[in-house]
């Protein structure tokens, strides 16, 4: 009885440590960090999770329910996908949309790691 227990102890306590955390990717040229950012937002766009997340925080922050308009943005990346800078090159939509539309992309995250010390800047076009 004894050993059993033992080795059902050792059994759990294997297989957690055998669970590997999932690794980010990591890109190491501008080119690959570029591509994986715009191939990020179009999975975020076209699954709807981005346009719904913005919408949510902009009704129950302003009152407002949609989203309209053509928004290009220069995006800043650095190391672990963080989103440095955000800044409005044009826009159709109001200054209150525009602002809201980049304060929110400043807090995405992207699913990637790039180097150190290096910050990538890339033009992105939204269409809502």
């Amino acid at each position: 009885m004894k050993k059993i227990i033992q080795l059902i102890s050792l059994t759990f306590l294997l297989s957690g440590s055998f669970q590997l955390k999932a690794q980010k990717e990591y890109y190491s040229t501008q080119e690959e960090v570029i591509e994986a950012a715009y191939l990020t937002l179009d999975r975020w766009i076209e699954s709807g999770e981005l346009r719904e997340n913005i919408e949510h925080r902009l009704e129950r922050n302003t009152g407002e329910t949609k989203m309209s308009g053509t928004y290009v943005l220069d995006i800043t990346l650095r190391h672990k996908g963080e989103v440095v800078s955000v800044n409005v090159v044009e826009s159709n939509a109001a200054i209150k949309l525009q602002n809201y539309m980049k304060d929110y992309i400043k807090l995405l995250k992207f699913p990637f790691k790039m180097p150190k010390n290096k910050r990538y800047k890339f033009r992105y076009e939204f269409k809502f």
